[in-house]
């Protein structure tokens, strides 16, 4: 123990009392334990660290764990040194805490009432003791400091050479580290400080080794700050690197933030597409039976209109013989606000409609340019709140759809380029059957085909037409 009580309840102890005093009070036996109250005896000399010690053994906790002359000279070094950090302070040697019944190595009580413990550690304690500890003063609203005796430090080593960047941890300093993200080692016989910092780490090579730049300073430039302790130069640098963690941290939780808010808007765009295919599909399997081309016109607008109509003049479609090629439903046919009767015409008769051997070849992302190129004139128009972009789908579905029946046929791995193997469709009067084709392409693989009363007799209507194209090769 450091600090003895005398006969009058007084404390003392060998930085503050004569230590000639000491040894008379002792010899006399005007010294007791501050804890059990008996007899203790001082000891000091030119190899032995001032200490005081109980007489006879006895069952008393206040030194009954003996101390190295590394901690006895580590707790005399951080009460000088805090005093001159904190000259207004109360600062104290071995100062019991009544709420947790711990007695801190050494504590500084400020002028407005906050206490900080200083624990001078050199026994390697496991890991799971200190958490404990440490528990113990946060929950009597103590800041502690742990401050390792420099014996506890040790380096790693890199192919069996010792290596500055790799520092060894026992039980006791992987927790501290874990829990405050700093280590502090004291060098009693340099009175100097070896610390390790989080915004120095590099990473973590094992359980017990850690990769950091070690920072090193003498005890008369350290300094006491909020969570650690080091120089100005030093909480400078972390302050810097704080602040750039918090900044990269916020922007993770704003870029989570509009992530989350993506998927939001996509399951629910997701869920208004289902719902309207449903619906589109609905509507489109009723007008099979029931609507003309006049009432197709009724939904375009007037641009729309007039380019549709210019195109059934130009290939002599009417309702009797209008291909039920042009009116195919795709699981992306809301991509488009303008009727498919339109934008599958156009297709043909722009990329397939008696095209040359030298031109039968289609790239999808052209289609879509020109696409663009006619919305701006009103010929086509999207459905914007899915994206302009994705109407594209229903241009790929209905290609593929059209390979089915041998008008066109896919190049190679990707979709995007498209042979064209009929480039005039076969005439054919009659709506039902044409109607029948349109039902057959857009669900081909559907449950609405399979389940079909007329199953049977729509797919002997696709083979047929089929067969016409077939012959058109």
């Amino acid at each position: 123990m450091f600090v003895a009580v005398d006969n009058a309840g007084r404390k003392v102890n060998p930085l503050d009392n004569n230590l000639d005093e000491l040894r008379l009070m002792s010899n006399s036996k005007q010294l007791l334990c501050p804890e059990c109250l008996t007899g203790v005896r001082f000891a000091a000399g030119p190899r032995v660290t001032a200490h005081f010690k109980h007489i006879h053994l006895l069952d008393c906790t206040y030194d009954s764990e003996p101390e190295t002359a590394e901690h006895l000279k580590g707790k005399m070094l951080i009460r000088n040194w805090l005093l001159e950090q904190f000259p207004e302070a109360q600062v104290e040697f071995e100062y019991k805490i009544k709420e947790t019944n711990q007695r801190a190595d050494v504590i500084a009580i400020l002028p407005d009432g906050k206490r900080m413990a200083f624990e001078m550690q050199c026994s390697k304690i496991p890991g799971s003791v200190w958490k404990e500890r440490h528990a113990l003063y946060k929950s009597a609203g103590i800041q502690d400091f742990w401050i390792l005796g420099e014996s506890v430090h040790r380096y790693g080593k890199s192919e069996g050479i010792k290596d500055a960047s790799k520092h060894q941890l026992v039980s006791l300093a992987s927790a501290i580290y874990e829990e405050k993200n700093a280590l502090f080692f004291l060098d009693t016989d340099f009175k100097s400080f070896r610390a390790l910092y989080q915004h120095k780490m590099s990473y973590w090579h094992s359980d017990t080794i850690i990769v950091v730049h070690e920072e090193g300073f003498s005890l008369n430039e350290a300094k006491v700050y909020k969570q650690f302790i080091g120089t100005d130069r030093i909480r400078n640098e972390f302050k810097s690197w704080y602040t750039r963690k918090l900044e990269v941290e916020q922007e993770e939780k704003r870029e989570e933030e509009r992530e989350r808010r993506e998927r939001e808007i996509s399951e629910k765009k997701k869920a208004e597409a289902i719902k309207l295919r449903e619906k589109l599909t609905s509507e489109y399997i009723r007008s099979l039976n029931y609507d003309s081309l006049e009432s197709v016109t009724k939904m375009m607008t007037s641009t729309e209109k007039e380019y549709f109509e210019r195109l059934l003049k130009k290939h002599g479609f009417s309702d009797d013989n209008f291909p039920g090629v042009f009116n195919v439903f795709t699981d992306y046919n809301y991509l488009f606000r303008t009727p498919s009767h339109l934008w599958q015409l156009w297709i043909y008769d722009k990329y397939i409609y008696r095209k040359s051997p030298t031109f039968q070849k289609i790239w999808v992302p052209k289609i879509k340019d020109e696409m663009y190129r006619l919305r701006e004139v009103g010929v086509f128009h999207f459905n914007y709140t899915y994206g302009d972009d994705h109407f594209s789908f229903a241009i790929y579905d209905y290609l593929r759809k059209l390979s089915s029946l041998g008008i066109v046929e896919k190049l190679g791995y990707t979709t995007k380029y498209q042979q064209v193997i009929v480039n005039k469709l076969p005439p054919l009067t009659g709506p039902d059957v044409h109607r029948d084709v349109a039902f057959h392409l857009s669900f081909e693989n559907d449950a609405l085909l399979i389940q079909s009363a007329r199953k049977k007799e729509i797919e002997e209507s696709f083979l047929f037409y089929r067969e016409l194209v077939e012959k058109s090769y």
